[in-house]
């Protein structure tokens, strides 16, 4: 006699992973079933070690029974962070969303890197390229030159290249350091030299009193020379 074969069926609730992790981001909320406390700077925020150490190698490390914070009931973190950051990193990893504040785009960049969380630090580059324009390409490029990130760089100075001229006297370039003006400045070395000379002087006559004894230095190697 042949027994017969029961057939096996396989039932998936396409909203179920978000919804596993939204509740978990409710109790964080709630402070229910939180079994660790992390600490920056004085300030406090609950968490789950579960979640984290799903989250990030880092915390998965840190919470192995071979550590002593598997014990520790709070946690100090320090690691180049503030609260605010580390409380929206925390919130990403309860929601995959994070909200950011462009002048701490580089400690946020090094947060996910030092959590070893890589589709955020991926996707923070992207998030920058997607606004990229002229009035912003400035920055953009400074920031994507100080972070190693090639492909944001390329786009932004194309972008500075291309409208270098109506963007030499911008806001964005009275706030630049001397350094990130040079790194500006050797980028667009076919620039007519007067547009460069409008750039430097731009930048020095926002801080004339700081800045003037530049002049010669900046205009030796970006002007005279051509």
């Amino acid at each position: 006699m042949c027994s017969e074969v029961t057939p096996i069926i396989e039932v998936v609730c396409e909203g179920y992973p978000v919804d596993f992790v939204t509740k978990f981001a409710d109790f964080r909320k709630l402070g229910r079933f939180t079994d660790v406390t992390l600490r920056v700077a004085g300030e406090e925020m609950v968490a789950h070690r579960a979640v984290l150490s799903a989250a990030s190698p880092v915390f998965n490390a840190m919470f192995d029974d071979a550590f002593a914070e598997t014990k520790k009931e709070v946690v100090d973190l320090h690691h180049e962070t503030t609260p605010k950051v580390m409380a929206a990193i925390l919130d990403y990893v309860y929601s995959g969303k994070l909200k950011m504040n462009v002048e701490y785009f580089t400690l946020f960049l090094r947060n996910a890197d030092y959590f070893g969380l890589e589709g955020l630090k991926n996707e923070l580059p992207k998030a920058l390229s997607t606004r990229l324009n002229a009035n912003n390409c400035i920055s953009t490029l400074v920031l994507a030159v100080e972070n190693g990130l090639d492909d944001l760089m390329n786009k932004a100075k194309q972008i500075l290249v291309s409208h270098y001229q109506s963007i030499n006297t911008s806001k964005e370039i009275q706030m630049l350091t001397k350094k990130q003006l040079e790194l500006i400045l050797n980028l667009v070395q076919q620039s007519p030299a007067t547009q460069k000379y409008a750039a430097i002087m731009h930048w020095i006559k926002y801080d004339e009193l700081n800045r003037q004894d530049y002049m010669y230095d900046l205009a030796s190697k970006y002007v005279n020379k051509m």
